[in-house]
């Protein structure tokens, strides 16, 4: 096992990146920033990756070198092509000697392909650093940690979770959101109501805002979709959010059906987090009494969506169909 050859893995985006922050924060405090070298799609040359990586520094005693999209990443976001790397891989494994000793290496994969040659050579002679998604009690205390200064109630924070989602990135993003209109507004109280009023969600957690609402006040359920449309939020987005959202509730009520319960089970054989199979088991007694209706819904969700596609409808006709689906469950 070579000591200086890491990978950081794990869909856990924020927390790998932090990590990466501070290692690079330590190694600039000792060694300097020209020390460190960073390559991702956007600056990748393989003949520059070479030359940092096993060419002398004229002026560096020692080199941290980060290198993104290897071993090769299904994360679209930080993928490669397999050829521009290829050779640099070649050589990695290749090399007898292993990483030059005054090198510290760090590949980045986000969702490795693991049945690839370099992930196995890299598991094997590096060290693998995973950084896996938060469940739901390291995410409460992880939101209560960035917002000492708002004191959050617990109800509060889980808001937060149904309205934002996982993402630690938009969460950090919609807290500091929160502080700034604490400043300006010093009397008024951080709510559920208010998070819902001032923080943006993204579409699974408008998703389970939506759902929240639907089987109590189908009312609000309606405004949200108006809200949406208000802060351009397109049909097919909105649309996207209601397959994921019926999806899910119909999912979880065939577990539910089958006597399966347990929010961990449920999260494992579907891929969703626990949070979110949380959020909808809350609901199991509604979720059973509107069951009829939600197959409807979803089925002529389908329908309309075709439709408008094939331009046999308006693309208004979606909100009014929506919203007669909606107000049918009440």
């Amino acid at each position: 096992m070579q000591s200086n050859l890491y990978l950081f893995t794990g869909e856990n985006q924020y927390e790998l990146h932090a990590e990466l922050q501070r290692w690079k924060k330590n190694f600039s405090q000792k060694f300097g920033a020209d020390a460190i070298f960073s390559y991702t799609s956007e600056n990748r040359d393989v003949g520059n990756i070479k030359q940092s990586l096993f060419g002398g520094g004229l002026f560096v005693t020692k080199k941290l070198l980060i290198l993104s999209g290897l071993p090769l990443d299904n994360e679209q976001t930080n993928k490669l092509r397999a050829e521009q790397l290829e050779s640099l891989t070649e050589e990695l494994m290749g090399n007898s000697s292993g990483i030059p000793v005054d090198t510290i290496l760090i590949c980045v994969s986000y969702k490795p392909d693991k049945r690839g040659r370099f992930y196995k050579w890299i598991s094997k002679e590096g060290q693998v650093k995973n950084f896996p998604l938060l469940d739901v009690r390291a995410l409460r205390l992880f939101i209560k940690q960035e917002a000492t200064d708002l004191k959050l109630s617990d109800a509060v924070i889980d808001a937060l979770i149904r309205k934002v989602g996982i993402d630690q990135f938009r969460i950090v993003s919609e807290l500091e959101k929160l502080y700034f209109y604490q400043q300006s507004y010093p009397e008024v109280q951080i709510s559920e109501s208010l998070i819902d009023e001032v923080c943006f969600g993204m579409t699974e957690a408008e998703s389970f805002t939506f759902f929240n609402h639907l089987f109590t006040t189908p009312q609000k359920a309606c405004k949200i979709l108006e809200d949406m449309q208000y802060q351009g939020v397109d049909r097919n987005q909105a649309i996207g959010m209601l397959y994921w959202g019926l999806k899910n509730y119909l999912t979880v009520a065939d577990f539910l059906s089958q006597g399966i319960s347990d929010s961990k089970a449920i999260a494992s054989e579907t891929k969703q987090n626990p949070f979110s199979i949380m959020t909808i088991l809350k609901q199991a007694k509604a979720l059973e009494q509107h069951l009829p209706g939600l197959k409807q819904f979803y089925k002529r969700l389908i329908e309309t969506d075709y439709a408008i596609k094939t331009w046999a409808l308006p693309d208004s006709y979606f909100r009014l169909v929506v919203k007669e689906e909606v107000l049918q469950l009440e």
